[in-house]
């Protein structure tokens, strides 16, 4: 999918903002956004960040040097625990990127937010400074999915409200985030954008190589978990209750953890506390995920709530089974025989035993084509350029009469 003629006949300015302290996901999207927009001849654009997020910082650095029309404008603003509240109380910050972001006089600003509260500061300078603003954000979901407290949901949830108000249009990831929004009774214009997987960053490897190392043998039936650990979203407690009960039936069943996070401690303390020292293996956080997914049997998602994950296309790439709770971007691409309700150990356990016992060729080649041919690098990057160039025309006539 490409831009128009007509959208491209005019140079265009375009400014991002993200001030995650914290390098994930979200970021390395936004960035493939970035540096496809930038390589338009048709476009500039700058990028307002937090200066104290080396990674991203590393990466604005190398397309400054890469694309002549790109500025990168650092800020030492982060995002922070409770930002939701914060935000309201940030007026000298606000007027200061207000400022910036009016001397920069883009045609539209892109807010990269993981969440509503997530860059709201930039949210609010971009409406100080009069400029159409359209909100990125791959997960739109009712507050009380995010917070264990029902008290702090209910607290937050009017708060988000108001901040989910203050956008002209959004870029969503899929049809679900949609109908949250429309839950909230919101009416702007919110596009759908598919994440990418980057397919030249894997590669396929022999599997015993793999195994080998990461401490597995060619015996074990293996499933994984990538990504941060963290209890009350990813669930990493729920799959070593399942791990527990699969392994009555598959006494050889084993748990790759890949990553680091708040909960790692505890899971490893858990995992003491229920004897499994010998079926979990903790691998830490890696960079090249080829050998992760080359060595194991299924991959698993258990969360609470997600967007899309991008461990999920990886996975599908891989030509894996993908265990997951039934939300969200996994409910919408995932066979059912692949799912099991949120929470339920025991059905999670039963689809463990199901998907490393048999696998099924046919579908996963399908899901292997499906990613190559829907999630690539190149459909998100012209999928992304064009939502935002067509909000942004369409977000002209408002933008003269303010």
């Amino acid at each position: 999918m490409s831009a128009s003629p007509d959208v491209l006949a005019r140079r265009m300015k375009i400014l991002f903002y993200d001030d995650a302290p914290d390098f994930g996901g979200h970021e390395l999207q936004t960035m493939a956004a970035v540096r496809h927009i930038a390589s338009q001849p048709m476009m500039e654009v700058g990028f307002i960040y937090f200066s104290g997020n080396q990674r991203l910082a590393k990466l604005m650095a190398e397309v400054t040097v890469q694309r002549p029309n790109f500025k990168a404008m650092p800020q030492d603003h982060a995002s922070l625990k409770f930002q939701v509240f914060r935000t309201l109380f940030s007026r000298r910050k606000v007027k200061q990127i207000a400022a910036a972001m009016a001397a920069y006089a883009p045609d539209v600003v892109v807010i990269a937010q993981g969440a509503i509260a997530f860059c709201s500061v930039g949210l609010l300078a971009a409406k100080k400074a009069k400029l159409p603003t359209i909100s990125y954000i791959p997960m739109t979901h009712p507050e009380r999915l995010f917070s264990a407290s029902r008290f702090r949901a209910a607290l937050r949830e009017p708060v988000n409200h108001f901040f989910y108000q203050q956008p002209d249009e959004y870029i969503t990831i899929g049809p679900r985030m949609v109908d949250y929004l429309r839950q909230r009774g919101l009416r702007q214009v919110a596009t759908v954008v598919q994440p990418a997987v980057e397919l030249s960053d894997f590669h396929f490897i022999d599997k015993l190589e793999a195994r080998a190392s990461l401490g597995l043998t060619a015996g074990d039936k293996v499933f994984a978990l990538i990504g941060r650990v963290q209890f009350w979203q990813k669930r990493q407690d729920l799959a070593l209750e399942a791990l527990a009960l699969a392994r009555q039936k598959i006494p050889n069943l084993k748990l790759l953890v890949v990553g680091d996070g708040p909960d790692l401690n505890a899971l490893k303390a858990l995992t003491r506390a229920r004897g499994l020292e010998d079926a979990v293996v903790f691998a830490g956080w890696t960079e090249g995920l080829s050998a992760v997914y080359c060595a194991i049997d299924a991959l698993v998602i258990p969360s609470r709530y997600e967007g899309l994950p991008l461990v999920l296309l990886q996975g599908m790439y891989f030509r894996l089974p993908v265990i997951a709770s039934a939300v969200d971007g996994m409910a919408d691409l995932l066979p059912p025989q692949w799912l099991f309700p949120t929470g339920d150990a025991s059905a999670f356990a039963a689809r463990l035993v199901e998907a490393t016992s048999a696998k099924d060729q046919e579908l996963l080649a399908a899901n292997h084509d499906l990613v190559v041919g829907e999630f690539s690098l190149t459909v998100f990057e012209r999928s992304f350029m064009q939502a935002v160039m067509a909000a942004a025309t369409r977000l002209q006539p408002r933008r003269a009469a303010l």
